[in-house]
C-alpha cells in the first residue's frame, strides 16, 4: 500500500559512484530462464545505457506471437520475455534535473523516492488477432507476471531498478505500515531479502480490530528479522506498482499517477473510466470485472481514505494452480524465490481447505514484502472503494461513478 505523500520531481542529484563490490546486482536472483533468453538482448542494451535516450511513445514493436486468437498471458510472457528484459535493463527512470543515462540507477535523489519512470513504447498486437481488447488485458498480465517474477520488495520507490544509496535516508527498513497508516520513515520492508526469498508469516494472524474483520501480521507469528544489509532495497508499492506496469507494457506511458489518492480519484481523459464497485456490491459485479482492473481500498485505521490499489488478475485460485505455470503458485513455496505468492499468503482469513472449497479469484499488489498474487478475501473484499478500468473502458455493463464517496 503506498504512503500518502505529496508528488515531488526529482530535484538536486548528485551521483553516486556504483559499488559492485559491496552491492548485489538487482537481478543476480533472476530467473535462470530469463537471463538465457536476454542473453543477447542485454549485451545490445549495453550502449544505449551509457548514453542513448530513453523508449519513447512514438515507437511501435510488433508481437510476434501468431493467431488469430488472443493469446494467454502465460504464452504472450513466453513470446516477449526478452524484449521484457531488454526493457528492463534499458534507461528506466526519466532523464532530467541531473538524472542521466550513467546515474539513473544510483544517483542520490532530494527524496528518498528515487527518479521518475521514463515513458515505453507501445508494443502492437500481430496481424489476424480478432479481439485486441483481450489481447491487451493479457499483454498487461504478462507484465504483471514478469515483474511479480523478479522478487521485488515493497519499497516507496518510484521504479524497480533503481539502487538507493547507502545512507539511513535512503535505506530503512524499520518497522512501517504498507497499509498506508500512520507515516513512518521506512522505505523498504524487511520481508524481502537480498537472495529474493521473503519472510513467511506463519498461519492466519491475529484479528487487528475487535469490530473488523481485518487480518495484519502478528510479531509472533512470523519468521526472526535478518540483518538490515540482506534486504532487497529495489522495489515498489502499490500505486507506483500498478502505474509502473501499465507504463512498461506500453499502454499509458507515465501517465498513471503514482501517488495513491491522485491515482484512485483522478478523471483526467485516456485514464479509462471509474466504476461504481465497491464492498456493498463487489460479490454481485465480481464475474464482470476484466484482468487489468485496478480495484482502489480503503484503509485499515482510517476508512474513509484510500490507501491501497490491487490489480484483478480475472482467474480464481484454482485456475492457476491448473494453469502453465502452477508450480508458482504451490502454497508449499510461499516464500521461496520465484514463488508468485505473498509471503503473507496466508493471512487473508482463508486456511488451506477454504482456498479448494471458496476457489476465490485473485489481485496482484505490492504490499508486504513487494508485488505477489494474494486471494480477493478479508480485507480486500471488505474494503473496496471503487474500480478503475483503463483497458477497453468503454465495454461492459458496471455503472460508471463520477466521484466516488472516497474521493469527495
Amino acid at each position: 500500500m503506498a504512503a500518502v505523500r505529496r508528488e515531488m520531481a526529482p530535484s538536486g542529484a548528485r551521483v553516486l559512484a556504483l559499488n559492485l563490490a559491496a552491492e548485489a546486482s538487482f537481478w543476480s536472483a533472476m530467473p535462470t530462464l530469463s537471463r538465457l533468453a536476454a542473453a543477447s538482448a542485454i549485451a545490445s542494451m549495453l550502449v544505449g545505457c551509457s548514453g542513448s535516450p530513453p523508449p519513447v511513445e512514438s515507437t511501435h514493436e510488433a508481437d510476434t506471437t501468431s493467431g488469430a486468437a488472443a493469446p494467454e498471458r502465460e504464452a504472450l510472457l513466453a513470446a516477449h520475455r526478452a524484449e521484457l528484459d531488454a526493457r528492463r535493463d534499458a534507461v528506466q527512470a526519466k532523464l532530467s534535473g541531473g538524472i542521466t543515462s550513467a546515474n539513473w540507477a544510483t544517483v542520490a535523489t532530494h527524496d528518498s523516492w528515487g527518479p521518475r519512470a521514463t515513458t515505453y513504447a507501445p508494443i502492437a498486437p500481430p496481424p489476424g488477432v480478432t479481439d485486441v481488447a483481450a489481447w491487451r488485458r493479457e499483454l498487461l498480465l504478462a507484465t504483471v507476471n514478469y515483474w511479480v517474477e523478479q522478487d521485488l520488495n515493497y519499497c516507496h520507490h518510484h521504479i524497480p531498478g533503481w539502487t538507493p544509496p547507502n545512507e539511513p535516508k535512503y535505506r530503512n527498513s524499520s518497522g512501517g505500515s504498507t497499509s498506508g497508516g500512520a507515516p513512518s520513515p521506512m522505505t523498504c520492508t524487511a520481508n524481502r531479502f537480498a537472495d529474493g526469498h521473503q519472510r513467511v508469516t506463519k498461519g492466519k494472524a491475529h484479528v487487528c480490530s475487535a469490530t473488523k474483520a481485518h487480518y495484519c501480521d502478528s510479531p509472533g507469528e512470523i519468521d526472526s528479522p535478518e540483518p538490515a544489509q540482506q534486504v532487497r532495497w529495489q522495489g515498489v508499492d502499490c500505486s507506483d506498482f500498478t502505474s509502473w506496469v501499465y507504463n512498461f507494457a506500453g499502454f499509458l506511458g507515465a501517465a498513471l499517477p503514482t501517488a495513491i489518492t491522485k491515482q484512485a480519484c483522478t478523471t483526467d481523459a485516456g485514464l479509462g473510466k471509474l466504476l461504481a464497485v465497491d464492498a456493498s456490491n463487489v460479490a454481485t459485479y465480481e464475474d464482470q470485472l476484466r484482468p487489468g482492473d485496478l480495484l482502489y481500498i480503503r484503509g485499515l485505521e482510517d476508512p474513509s481514505k484510500i490507501t491501497h490499489v490491487v490489480i484483478w488478475s480475472g482467474m480464481r485460485w484454482k485456475d492457476l494452480r491448473a494453469g502453465a505455470a502452477g508450480a508458482a503458485y504451490d502454497p508449499a513455496a510461499v516464500g521461496t524465490p520465484g514463488s508468485r505468492l505473498g509471503g503473507d499468503f496466508t493471512t487473508y482469513s482463508l486456511t488451506a481447505a477454504e482456498l479448494e472449497t471458496r476457489n476465490p479469484y485473485m489481485i496482484v499488489d505490492s504490499h508486504y514484502a513487494g508485488p505477489a498474487y494474494r486471494p480477493f478475501a478479508g480485507w480486500y473484499a471488505q474494503s473496496v472503494a471503487h474500480v478503475r478500468r483503463i483497458l477497453d473502458a468503454d465495454s461492459g455493463s458496471i455503472p460508471e461513478v463520477t466521484k466516488p464517496a472516497a474521493c469527495e
